[in-house]
């Protein structure tokens, strides 16, 4: 198995490889061969997951309901979606199976990859992985709703022109950007992400606490 690869992929080297191995093992491989597959990393997985998003959500889409924060969550966790995470990562390549690889089984190893990765390095390297190949998917889920702090700004500043200023301070290995925004050409405040949108959602939620 092409462990150094996966890991490139990821983002993240492993201090116990079997960890990793276990999590791109499906049933169909590990059975009869005494070798542990991801069935129990993926119930891990899922779990961890879903908590990450639904807090994700609950802090930068303070203006949604409740009702609004489980239908993006759902969206964001359900198995297509996750599915087509890790197939976009390339990690169907490197699952250990003996059938076709289906849209369930890419969503397993993406919850399996999650878990191991929490418990080689922790919670917020979990999160950090969560985030990384999900993480656009968070902070575009409020579109069809209209609930987030630019939202709130627009209505706060109603009638004034709005800009958020927005540039790069990471590099090609760590996207990172600072947002700040101007009222009437006036400095309001500044925030930071990992996307541009994530930056600008920053640095109007500093605006909206000013």
């Amino acid at each position: 198995m092409r462990l150094n690869e996966v890991q490139s992929i990821i983002g993240y080297v492993f201090k116990d490889a079997s960890l990793l191995e276990a999590a791109l093992t499906h049933p169909s491989y590990s059975n009869g061969k005494g070798i542990e597959d991801y069935q129990r990393l993926e119930y891990l997985g899922d779990a961890l997951i879903g908590f990450v998003v639904a807090d994700e959500l609950f802090n930068m889409y303070p203006y949604a309901n409740e009702g609004e924060l489980s239908k993006m969550r759902i969206n964001i966790v359900e198995r297509t979606s996750l599915g087509e995470a890790a197939t976009n990562m390339g990690l169907d390549k490197y699952l250990l199976a003996t059938c076709d690889i289906s849209v369930k089984m890419a969503c397993d190893v993406f919850e399996a990859v999650a878990a191991a990765v929490y418990l080689d390095g922790g919670a917020s390297e979990a999160r950090a992985f969560i985030m990384r190949f999900i993480g656009d998917r968070i902070e575009h889920a409020s579109t069809q709703f209209g609930s987030d702090y630019k939202s709130a700004v627009n209505e706060k500043y109603a009638g004034k022109k709005i800009d958020f200023r927005t540039y790069s301070i990471g590099d090609k290995h760590t996207p990172r950007f600072k947002s700040e925004l101007y009222v009437e050409g006036f400095f309001i405040a500044s925030g930071e992400g990992g996307s541009k949108r994530a930056a600008e959602q920053e640095s109007a939620k500093a605006a909206l606490r000013s």
